[in-house]
């Protein structure tokens, strides 16, 4: 049921074998029961918890971090916009997969794209702390420092200060 919780509207029968770890025919045999009970609801074909089972979910936050971890990677994994990837890793803390840094930047720039600058700039904070080599690092920061001109210029402007030695180490590094 965490599994179900964690992909929330995107959960389907599908995805929830790589969150849960559980063989999709196992899922498959157990699932009526569940729904059965009331725990959970599938008429749509999105699965989801009813009041009962929520009122029934009990997950240590760790439980909830892995869970919604493996969501995001679920949901990379099937071409799920990269929207629904990030509402997952926004929950957790940095996972240091690559996966994880691809789908961060890729919605910071749909989110920039579609003009919601102060959206772009929060994920790409997050995707900050995704330990990022120096050379991503670097067009991190200044992509984060072009979307924050829109909204906060003091923002903006330190952190083109703190990729300054980013740029001036590349520019160096030249022959």
């Amino acid at each position: 049921m965490v599994g179900i919780a964690s992909l929330g509207a995107d959960a389907t029968l599908e995805l929830l074998p790589a969150v849960t770890g559980i063989p999709e025919a196992d899922i498959a045999v157990a699932l009526p029961e569940v729904v059965g009970a009331g725990l959970v609801d599938s008429e749509t074909g999105v699965l989801r918890l009813t009041a009962d089972g929520d009122a029934r979910l009990a997950a240590t936050p760790k439980e909830w971090d892995r869970s919604r971890t493996r969501a995001a990677e679920a949901l990379h994994r099937s071409g799920a916009p990269a929207a629904a990837v990030v509402d997952q890793l926004l929950q957790v803390p940095s996972v240091r997969a690559e996966w994880a840094l691809l789908a961060l930047r890729t919605a910071a720039n749909e989110y920039r794209d579609a003009g919601d600058q102060r959206s772009a700039a929060k994920v790409l904070r997050r995707a900050l702390e995704e330990r990022p080599t120096a050379a991503i690092r670097r067009d991190v920061l200044l992509e984060l420092a072009l979307v924050e001109a829109h909204f906060d210029t003091e923002a903006a402007i330190a952190t083109y200060r703190a990729v300054l030695p980013l740029v001036q180490r590349r520019a160096r590094a030249r022959p």
